[in-house]
């Protein structure tokens, strides 16, 4: 979650369809991983099925953003969600089972041993039931919690058979969750050592009586508390429902009950600790696009030239590209121009090449100065042009007028959205309407991955602006006032300008004197 979050502040988004992948890969994980009956199981099934209700009510089931996304239902989760619960319940069973049946009977097994209750080693008496501390083999570390479910002599070697319970820095979970103060968890680990390797009692209470009472003779510091068992195959936490009692723990009234309180998981110390170096590398992180594949295109089968055509290619600089797109294709002299892909095809030896229409820009075309144009207009020229694809170097959209002030595709940003209204007819050097079909389009099969697209709730008014040719000539009036402001003829160099300066003689004749002076 915290991954996906830092890819929405970034805006590396562009599609609904990436976006609910991510998350619901996320809540999928989730359920794997817990328990059919526990409350993470609960909360991922509930989370996917509100999004799920706000996806279909934002996106007016298609009518405001058509999407691949919206073909996942609730009755896709329901399905997923009712078959992944069947596998885990007789799994579950099957666990559960053998957590209740006595783990250790096969250590005893044909064994010359003697089985007790209880047992005295360096002058101390350990007895089924108890909590004991045992060193860990990790320098560092602190020692293991271990509670003692079997006590037996071995060949006159003292040994002990018990049960882990582990603090929660010993188990893995996400970083936000939070931890009663001193708690710990029964985990499904057991471990057979000598009984001389026992250091020291402490106590694990149940947590319904951990807050008001204590054990008496021990150390507060050596306490815990323990409200859920931890799995050690699938990291899941569940709740105890019934915590076994030892008769033999005497416990007595706490003088100030403690007050429940639960406190951030270690890890997420370790990361407010080292955020900045964390935050160096979570911006390298990049969104990976979901692979899509090449898609042949089956109603090009009957062309016997040796070539393979698609309707959907990897590009090796743009990306996917599929019939119907709109490119940026390099041009001379370091341009770039806009085609559309008509067909995509490789060829024997293994060269790619697409063919397609051109467009052209006011500014190419021969038009009346008194002409305004939309702001992003092209014209659909007549000419089309066979080119490796390998020279398409980004993706755009050209729309319509009726697609322009109606829609736009989501991954498309606005300013590479271009505006189609006419034709531009090469031969004749003629600019004349588009057909009331508009521009072409494509229909594709199942395997390719269709556009996302944004209906605007209200229609828009797309403005106008000057022929290009009226412009330049006002740029060119510009240049012209801001040299006639300098008080002389406009000039092309910066040196010195010989000029001819009236002057009045005391004479009545009128004479003129050449003056050097420097423009300013």
């Amino acid at each position: 979650l915290d991954l996906i979050k830092r890819r929405l502040d970034k805006g590396l988004y562009r599609r609904l369809d990436t976006f609910q992948d991510d998350f619901f890969a996320c809540l999928d994980r989730a359920r794997r991983l817990s328990r059919s009956d526990s409350q993470v199981f609960e909360d991922s099934i509930e989370l996917q099925t509100y999004f799920i209700k706000q996806r279909d009510e934002l996106c007016k089931s298609g009518e405001l953003l058509h999407s691949p996304a919206l073909s996942y239902t609730l009755m896709h989760l329901t399905a997923a969600v009712e078959s992944l619960r069947q596998s885990k319940i007789l799994q579950e069973s099957l666990e559960d089972e053998n957590e209740t049946r006595s783990s250790d009977d096969s250590i005893i097994r044909d064994t010359n041993v003697n089985v007790g209750d209880s047992m005295t080693c360096n002058q101390q008496t350990y007895k089924v039931g108890e909590f004991v501390y045992l060193d860990a083999k990790e320098k560092g570390c602190e020692p293991h919690i271990l509670l003692i479910e079997r006590l037996w002599t071995n060949n006159g070697q003292q040994m002990l058979y018990g049960n882990y319970f582990l603090r929660p820095i010993e188990t893995y979970h996400v970083q936000t969750r939070k931890f009663l103060e001193k708690e710990a968890f029964k985990s499904d680990t057991h471990v057979a050592v000598p009984l001389e390797e026992v250091k020291e009692r402490c106590c694990v209470m149940n947590v319904k009586q951990y807050f008001t009472m204590k054990p008496e003779g021990f150390d507060e510091k050596d306490v815990y508390v323990c409200e859920s068992r931890y799995s050690t195959r699938t990291r899941s936490f569940k709740k105890i429902k019934i915590y076994p009692e030892n008769p033999s723990l005497v416990l007595v009234p706490r003088e100030v009950p403690i007050e429940p309180k639960r406190v951030m998981s270690v890890f997420r110390e370790r990361v407010e600790k080292h955020k900045d170096e964390l935050a160096e590398l979570q911006e390298q992180e990049k969104l990976i696009e979901k692979e899509k594949p090449n898609v042949v295109a089956f109603s090009n089968m009957d062309i016997d030239d040796g070539n393979t055509y698609y309707e959907q290619y990897n590009t090796i600089c743009s990306g996917v590209a599929k019939t119907g797109d709109f490119v940026y294709v390099a041009a001379e002299g370091g341009r770039q121009m806009v085609a559309q892909i008509d067909s995509i095809w490789d060829t024997k030896d293994g060269k790619c090449y697409f063919r397609g229409p051109w467009f052209v820009t006011p500014a190419e075309v021969p038009l009346m100065p008194n002409r305004t144009f939309y702001k992003n207009e092209l014209f659909l020229s007549t000419l089309e042009d066979t080119n490796p694809l390998v020279g398409i170097v980004g993706k755009c959209s050209v729309l319509d007028y009726n697609e322009f002030i109606s829609s736009r595709i989501t991954e498309i940003p606005e300013q590479d959205i271009f505006i189609c209204n006419s034709m531009y007819d090469e031969i004749n050097r003629q600019v004349r309407k588009l057909p009331v079909e508009g521009l072409k389009k494509f229909s594709h099969s199942n395997a390719v991955t269709d556009d996302e697209v944004y209906y605007f709730p209200k229609l828009i008014n797309p403005l106008k602006e000057a022929s290009p040719v009226v412009l330049t000539k006002m740029t060119d009036v510009d240049m012209l006032m801001e040299d006639s402001l300098d008080g002389g003829p406009p000039s092309v160099g910066s040196g010195e300008i010989p000029t001819v300066v009236p002057t009045v003689a005391a004479t009545s004749s009128t004479t003129t004197t050449p003056v050097t002076t420097k423009k300013v």
